[in-house]
């Protein structure tokens, strides 16, 4: 920012209002978008998690289908019992890896959706105080903006005084 002011003396009182303002919140403001990047860092990995546990329940899915069709072309033809019996196990532990993927999947997704949560608050915050921040510039301006007008006002009342008096 660029003082407005003409004198040296003035821009240095301009300079000091407005810093004094603006630092004040500087460090809640600052705090409050590493909070948000740090939560937005967060979401980005849990979505990449959600998103490799939903990719390894689709492959078991696919695996367990596969092998079933491959089962039930190979049960045309003559099968004993142990083979059967061991086809049976391992889609009975196939099965179980599924219910377990899913469940990793909901807690991923249930994961993500509160970093998305975590998110969007720290967002809002951030958006507050830079609100707050804006007003605070916004109201030390108008501040520097009547003391420099009432500077003004005394210098002008000054200069005619004295013109008055070497008149």
């Amino acid at each position: 920012m660029r003082c407005p002011a003409q004198s040296t003396i003035y821009c240095v009182i301009w300079s000091a209002t407005i810093m004094d303002s603006i630092f004040s919140l500087q460090t809640i403001l600052d705090l409050a978008r590493h909070q948000s990047d740090t939560a937005a860092t967060n979401l980005t990995k849990l979505n990449a998690e959600h998103t490799r546990a939903t990719s390894t329940l689709s492959m078991l899915i696919k695996y367990r289908d596969e092998y079933q069709t491959r089962f039930r072309q190979n049960a045309a033809s003559y099968m004993d019992a142990s083979a059967l019996r061991n086809f049976q196990e391992f889609m009975l532990k196939l099965e179980e890896a599924i219910e377990q993927q899913r469940k990793l999947v909901a807690r991923a997704a249930h994961d993500r959706d509160a970093g998305l949560s975590e998110w969007r608050a720290r967002q809002r915050q951030v958006k507050a105080f830079d609100t707050l921040a804006d007003r605070q510039r916004a109201e030390a301006h108008r501040k520097q903006a009547r003391q420099e007008a009432r500077a003004a006002d005394e210098w002008a009342s000054m200069h005619a005084l004295r013109l008055r008096a070497t008149n």
